[in-house]
């Protein structure tokens, strides 16, 4: 129930809400504007606060079970949420006005894991504990497309909008990445991989096995993912 915040460019944190929300925060994002926070608690409600001293400020139409994910679509007023019971839910944030619902989703058979907004390719994508992704169309908020019937439990999502790919990871170690559209090859995966750290020696880090390593260790068995994003692109002289 109590919210920190640090200095991005030092580290140092500088403040400290305690007991802002009324029930366990279970999710949080930030909003465009970085001067309220967005939360999400174990009763299903959903509130914007001030992040200069927790006030509630909006509280949007809730869900019935535990917010499992908040996301912002940047560069608009709209905020996704999504729940253990499958729902996600497309909502507006009018400031002192009444938040407006624009759409509810409820094609997951199970808890709603992860989600991943796309403004340049138009597009929602969640992933969820009934081992598929659902893929919305943000222009007229409705099912785009689902890929379904995957392997384990996903747990993390991200777009390369200028690459039409998503970036997507599972319970089991299993990265992959898929095409969307407008690609010609949309909803197909173009390449995957296992998570099998290799560790040489105490003073190298981890990294992922080349396809060598992972021929030798097949009996080892993958390291589960917890998360995935992209590196922001760097300058343009930079490799990618």
């Amino acid at each position: 129930r109590t919210v920190k915040a640090w200095q991005a460019d030092t580290g140092v944190l500088f403040k400290v809400m305690r007991d802002i929300a009324q029930q366990e925060i279970t999710a949080a994002c930030m909003a465009d504007n970085g001067r309220k926070v967005y939360l999400g608690d174990a009763a299903g409600r959903v509130a914007a606060h001030s992040l200069n001293n927790g006030r509630v400020l909006t509280e949007f139409e809730p869900h019935s079970t535990d917010i499992s994910c908040l996301a912002v679509w940047h560069g608009t007023n709209k905020l996704f949420s999504s729940s253990w019971d499958g729902v996600v839910k497309v909502q507006s944030d009018e400031g002192p006005r009444h938040p407006q619902l624009k759409a509810e989703f409820h094609h997951h058979r199970d808890g709603v894991t992860c989600l991943a907004c796309s403004p340049e390719l138009m597009l929602l994508a969640t992933g969820g504990t009934d081992m598929q992704v659902c893929f919305y169309d943000l222009k007229n908020l409705k099912l785009d497309y689902a890929i379904t019937k995957l392997p384990h439990v996903i747990v993390g999502l991200d777009f390369l909008p200028e690459r039409c790919l998503l970036a997507m990871v599972d319970h089991g170690g299993l990265l992959s990445l898929w095409r969307t559209r407008p690609h010609p090859e949309k909803w197909t995966r173009v390449h995957h991989f296992r998570n099998l750290p290799v560790m040489h020696s105490l003073t190298k880090e981890l990294h992922f096995a080349t396809t060598a390593e992972e021929q030798r260790n097949r009996s080892q068995p993958p390291i589960a993912f917890g998360a995935v994003s992209f590196a922001p692109p760097g300058p343009p002289n930079e490799g990618r």
